[in-house]
């Protein structure tokens, strides 16, 4: 049995959460806030659910990185017909029989969490933490700061902007998964936000710390 919770209070993410009886299934989407042709209108949410139609058989639960590769045929079509270029991070988990597939291009953080500690976490897409190649060493010279504002994955349609990592991780009864965009981490030690992130979904937290936060944070656990 699994419990999802999630929660957006920014514009420029959307989420999609599928349950069922023997799995649970979580996409998180988060656009560039400073653009917000990349967001308003509801584009994120449209984007979701055309990326559900490009799935064949038909069916609710999918694998993060197939749901990834739907996601990108989308916005190559957008791009092809509408003329839209759309650029995103992206995360998604699969909690399934004792194990947890995860699929990330981007800067949101995926984190297994066992009896309120960290045991894993997706690494960061950008110059610092996934570096490309540099035979030149150019890029020793360059401000940390600078390297990693830079993003090395991205979902945009073209593939220009690296290829989604994926993981999986073996889970145990009770361990649970948080979901964290870039805006709710802020690049800071997960101990740091990790109280905050699983203590988001209580009645107190919504009572008393609404605007506490902003991004998205989701969590998954097998109970």
């Amino acid at each position: 049995m699994y419990k999802l919770e999630a929660v957006s209070l920014a514009p420029q993410t959307e989420l999609l959460t599928v349950l069922s009886s023997d799995a649970a299934f979580c996409s998180l989407l988060e656009a560039n806030i400073n653009d917000p042709s990349q967001y308003e209108g509801g584009v994120l949410k449209r984007l979701l659910l055309e990326a559900q139609r490009h799935i064949e058989p038909a069916r609710e639960i999918f694998s993060p990185e197939e749901f990834a590769s739907a996601i990108d045929k989308v916005l190559k079509k957008w791009k092809q017909d509408e003329g839209r270029y759309q650029v995103l991070f992206y995360a998604g988990v699969l909690m399934q029989t004792g194990r947890v597939e995860v699929c990330t291009a981007g800067d949101i953080r995926v984190h297994l969490v066992r009896g309120g500690q960290l045991v894993a976490r997706t690494k960061d897409h950008n110059m610092i933490d996934d570096p490309p190649e540099d035979p030149n060493q150019k890029l020793k010279h360059l401000l940390r700061e600078f390297l990693l504002s830079v993003p090395t994955r991205s979902l945009d349609g073209t593939l220009n902007h690296g290829v989604p990592e994926t993981l999986s991780w073996e889970l145990e009864r009770r361990d649970s998964i948080v979901i964290c965009t870039s805006q709710f981490h802020r690049y800071a030690n997960p101990q740091s936000y990790l109280p905050l992130a699983t203590d988001v979904f209580s009645s107190k937290f919504a009572d008393a710390k609404h605007g506490a936060f902003s991004g998205a944070v989701a969590e998954i656990e097998w109970q």
